[in-house]
């Protein structure tokens, strides 16, 4: 009679775990790695896969007055200031006037002006102050071929000295040693911006 081969590694009761047994497990390690990779950013699920979490974004909050839109907080001011009076009371705020990039953007400050009682004029961070005709943003990049929203004729550089953009309905350009309202922007800074 042939005698049966032994394996290399014997299987026995005690190595076998139940699908129970190994769902605990499979579940119990997940956990912990979850809880240790997310850093305290979202909820411990203290023994609870099916627990809640808290996106890292909710945590970001505005500036007093400033209001959240996309990663930026956003104010409209409703004193009336030139265009670098205005960038100045941006900067000691924490950044710049605002950039409206984008059509979002844009609407959400057509927005804050329209909800502002009064005049809808305002400054905003597009100027051409370095070379006539070449626009830019106030972060320094251009304007170039990327979104914008000039009223039909605009930019017009009338007299030869409006080199600062502003709302006026659509965006026009003025002469920015004029006093009106403006619109900041302030970068916000989340607890998972470097995750």
């Amino acid at each position: 009679m042939v005698q049966p081969r032994s394996c290399p590694m014997s299987v026995t009761k005690t190595n076998i775990l139940s699908p129970e047994d190994s769902y605990t497990a499979i579940r119990a390690t997940l956990e912990e790695t979850l809880v240790r990779v997310n850093r305290g950013h979202y909820k411990t699920l203290s023994g609870q896969l099916s627990g809640t979490y808290r996106r890292p974004t909710d945590e970001v909050t505005s500036p007093d007055g400033y209001q959240k839109y996309r990663r930026i907080c956003y104010k409209a001011f409703l004193s009336l200031k030139t265009f670098n009076d205005s960038a100045l009371t941006c900067q000691a705020d924490g950044d710049t006037l605002a950039m409206p990039r984008d059509a979002g953007i844009d609407a959400y400050l057509v927005s804050l002006i329209n909800a502002a009682p009064g005049s809808d004029l305002f400054w905003f961070g597009l100027h051409d102050k370095r070379d006539e005709g070449q626009w830019e943003w106030m972060d320094g990049t251009a304007l170039g071929t990327g979104y914008s929203r000039w009223a039909y004729g605009e930019p017009s550089n009338l007299a030869g000295d409006q080199h600062c953009a502003m709302y006026l309905k659509q965006w026009v350009d003025f002469q920015c040693e004029r006093k009106f309202r403006f619109i900041c922007q302030v970068a916000t800074s989340s607890p998972d911006q470097n995750v």
